[in-house]
């Protein structure tokens, strides 16, 4: 090779890196020109992602509150309100009559909270019979029409039956 053609082969090689470095030139240039509408674009872009995946989830949620109304309103009727509290008095009262349970008594009569942070009465019931008797009458309270929570039982045998103190824990509004 002659010093001729070398020095064209590097004259063709110098031009054609010169025209490469012009056009990444040219193109940086323009996204640099362009960058803050990109940016504004892809922000925006982002903005409507998010507003359109929170709106579907609200939209889950407010399908599933709609589809859990009737089972929230019957949990929230089961609270007891005043009138409530009367008609659950009445119940109990009416267990005592039929010697169901032998006697209650209100621990407070005012609503306390508990662990939940859920206001409710606590509540000592005594029952005195056999097992059967015992179990009818446990059976019996949680029939009563509250929502009732045990929190303490205490069983112990006498002479020919057993006596129950069973402290529960009724839910008012």
């Amino acid at each position: 090779m002659t010093t001729q053609s070398r020095f064209s082969q590097l004259f063709i090689r110098i031009l054609v890196t010169n025209i490469v470095n012009v056009i990444l030139l040219g193109a940086a240039l323009f996204l640099l020109s362009n960058i803050d509408r990109l940016a504004g674009e892809v922000a925006e872009t982002r903005s409507l992602v998010l507003a359109s995946q929170q709106s579907s989830e609200a939209a889950v949620l407010t399908a599933d509150l709609e589809r859990n109304s009737q089972k929230i309103n019957e949990l929230n009727s089961a609270f007891l309100d005043d009138s409530g509290l009367v008609i659950f008095e009445a119940a109990l009262s009416e267990l005592r009559a039929s010697a169901v349970v032998e006697s209650y008594s209100y621990i407070s009569t005012q609503p306390t909270p508990d662990t939940t942070k859920s206001r409710g009465l606590p509540i000592l019931v005594k029952a005195t019979g056999d097992i059967t008797t015992i179990n009818n009458a446990v059976q019996k309270i949680f029939q009563l029409p509250a929502i009732i929570r045990p929190v303490t039982v205490k069983l112990t045998k006498e002479e020919s039956s057993y006596k129950l103190e069973y402290g529960i824990f009724v839910y008012v509004k």
